[in-house]
């Protein structure tokens, strides 16, 4: 890539964001000469030599066509920024370079030794991974703003980058935040807080921009007592509603020592150690003679079924009934496959109820669960019907609880109330993360991705028709498959037919949820068995296919869907050891708004693996406090933050129950 004081610069397509560094170094002379030939090759790479004459409004144009992004900060492919004379660019390839100019003189190419925020995931503590702007709460001076990293106050030389900074200054040092100026036009006030103090320092999330007061002032000290008041009322009511489960006795679950180690055997991967934790924990809990309410967190493909899959033999082989609820057909339909599958050498009779199944199977299947005869019931919401009546209900587990509608999760707080739960997701809703950080419910995490599971690389692309045509052929020649997934129904014939002119020799399938059950499994199995490429689809595919050999997402107008839904959509793909590839593509011609750009953004910076509990907690955020725990605490979060909210309410709780 960078040969001889000449710098190659692909354009970010498909074909080459799927290259790995070396691939561009044995190609480099290959490239050269095919783009001086007048090919479509001069459109899609561009070279830089060190003492040539540039303009830069030339280069930032080419850039663009190129499709590079203009940014503040350079944290991942295809994205360029130019401050101080010094051009920063991130290349395909996962390369990093920094072009210095006198004028308009390229006067030098650097390497930076630099990885891309896709390709791993910063271990440092969230105070030190802040960027200039990031809001911060200090428990005693209240929200500032970070400016940077210092030696001392005195030291006018600040450094954004943590790494960077220790690497000139050693590991002791001040972060650096700014308060409101005495006057307008005055410096602002500046505090120098200890790394060895970051404790007292959290990332401000809120759901509008805070204010800024000055340092020293009495308005900090005040707004964090009438916030300890309203968090006081909250955590009574909060207390009251869990003392019911609290009070409520049944008899423990005993332990199967056969049974474990049948599933541990035929279990076809090796557990990880967050799965053997978790076990563990929700063992601990049925241990105890008072119900469950846990919440199981991770990612996509981080084996949350297996571990409900054994919590469920566990009461199952105690004699009560188990139920596990699903948001959509296709994800209940995969669940009761793999239990069919997983447990064929127990004695239990395994019940699937949904819209698949015929009014008499419905009927058969009904009067086994009234009598006791079936063990575990697996379904939609059709398990919440008024007319289905359970023998002895002991154990549920909601698989995706935040998919459920407001009607559902009336009926399935009734179900609730003297049973064990466990609650399955990627990326919980706000309430269900909050409730669990507040630590009244409990929450076990799958942060461990499983054995040779790679990342799924994330690219952020204005839309082309090319650019698709050219990722699918691309994970064809890979003998792979691609889902592309635009949600408005109305629209997906007219793209299935415009997919199959530019690519006559791509099969396409075709699902979507308004589809008759019969024609959406046959698509699906169609896909599945490889008889198709392609599956053009709605967000219908987002809970439930697992299917190993598609390993590429187009999604069209991604500025459409939600941050978790998203996140949820990419965990579709790189199911086994296969490097996978999600673009989210938006229109150029479309303005984004600002809610639209942070989370395309969001999906491109936390794209490594076990990312979905920070998803969900950027997800917290962005969708506003009437969705966490309604209006009346949406004051209180915004003034003081929610992290240090979050903090206070812990406290709080922990006070009351004493």
């Amino acid at each position: 890539m960078f040969i001889n004081q000449e710098l190659l610069v692909p354009a970010v397509t498909p074909f080459f964001l799927e290259k790995g560094g070396d691939w561009f170094l044995d190609n480099f002379s290959r490239l050269k000469t095919s783009s001086l030939s007048g090919t479509n090759w001069a459109k899609r790479v561009l070279f830089l030599e060190t003492s040539s004459q540039v303009k830069l409004t030339e280069l930032f144009r080419k850039l663009s066509d190129l499709g590079y992004e203009k940014v503040r900060f350079v944290e991942a492919i295809g994205e360029f920024n130019f401050a101080g004379s010094v051009l920063s660019i991130f290349l395909p390839g996962n390369s990093f370079f920094k072009l210095e100019f006198l004028g308009t003189t390229l006067e030098r190419i650097v390497a930076v030794k630099k990885e891309s925020s896709s390709r791993k995931k910063n271990l440092l503590p969230d105070a030190f991974q802040a960027l200039p702007g990031d809001c911060f709460v200090h428990l005693d001076h209240g929200v500032g703003i970070f400016a940077g990293f210092s030696v001392n106050l005195s030291s006018e030389n600040i450094f954004f980058d943590y790494e960077e900074y220790i690497s000139s200054n050693g590991k002791e040092g001040f972060f650096v935040l700014e308060y409101a100026p005495a006057r307008n036009g005055a410096r602002p006030d500046r505090l120098l807080v200890p790394f060895h103090k970051a404790e007292k320092l959290s990332l401000y999330s809120g759901f509008d921009k805070p204010t800024i007061h000055r340092l020293g002032s009495q308005v900090w000290m005040m707004t964090k007592k009438k916030a300890k008041r309203e968090i006081v009322e909250f955590a009574k009511q909060l207390l009251d509603l869990y003392a019911k489960r609290e009070t409520t006795g049944r008899l423990p679950y005993l332990e199967s020592f056969e049974a474990e180690k049948i599933l541990e055997s035929s279990f076809p991967y090796t557990e990880t150690p967050d799965q053997i934790r978790a076990l563990k924990e929700i063992n601990r809990d049925l241990s105890q003679p008072k119900p469950m309410d846990r919440v199981l967190v991770g990612d996509v493909g981080f084996g949350k079924t297996e571990v409900a899959l054994r919590a469920c033999v566990r009461v199952a082989l105690s004699g009560r009934q188990v139920a596990l609820i699903a948001p959509t057909t296709i994800l209940a339909y995969q669940h009761f496959h793999v239990f069919k599958e997983r447990l064929k050498d127990f004695p239990f009779e395994i019940s699937f109820l949904s819209r698949l199944v015929k009014p008499q199977e419905i009927k058969r299947q009904k009067q086994k669960i009234k009598e006791g005869r079936a063990n575990i019931i697996i379904g939609t919401h059709r398990l919440l019907s008024s007319d289905l009546e359970f023998c002895d209900l002991g154990f549920l587990v909601i698989d995706e609880e935040q998919r459920f509608g407001v009607k559902h999760k009336e009926k399935l707080k009734h179900l609730k109330n003297n049973i064990d739960i466990l609650s399955l997701s990627a990326t919980p809703i706000p309430r269900t993360l909050y409730l669990g950080l507040s630590g009244l419910r409990q929450v076990s995490e799958l942060r461990t991705p499983p054995p040779e599971k790679l990342a799924t690389s994330t690219f952020v692309l204005p839309f082309s028709w090319e650019k698709l045509k050219e990722a699918v052929l691309l994970e064809k020649s890979k003998n792979g498959q691609t889902y592309v997934l635009y949600n408005r129904i109305a629209v997906l014939e007219k793209i299935r037919q415009k997919l199959k002119k530019m690519m006559p020799k791509i099969k396409v399938s075709v699902i979507h949820g308004r589809m008759d059950e019969k024609e959406l499994l046959r698509s699906i199995t169609d896909f599945r068995g490889q008889k198709t490429d392609l599956l053009l689809a709605t967000t219908i595919i987002e809970n439930g296919l697992d299917i190993s050999n598609a390993n590429t997402l187009l999604v069209i107008d991604a500025f459409r869907l939600g941050l978790s839904e998203a996140h949820q959509l990419r965990g579709r793909i790189g199911r086994k050891d296969k490097p996978s590839f999600a673009y989210f593509f938006y229109s150029k011609s479309k303005t984004l708004g600002d809610k639209a750009t942070e989370r395309l953004r969001v999906l491109k910076k936390y794209q490594h693996l076990g990312a979905g509990m920070e998803i969900a907690k950027k997800d917290l955020e962005l969708r506003g406090a009437g969705n966490i725990l309604g209006k009346d605490q949406s004051g209180t979060i915004n003034s003081i933050g929610l992290n240090l909210y979050l903090e206070m309410l812990s406290w709080t709780l922990e006070e009351l129950r004493d």
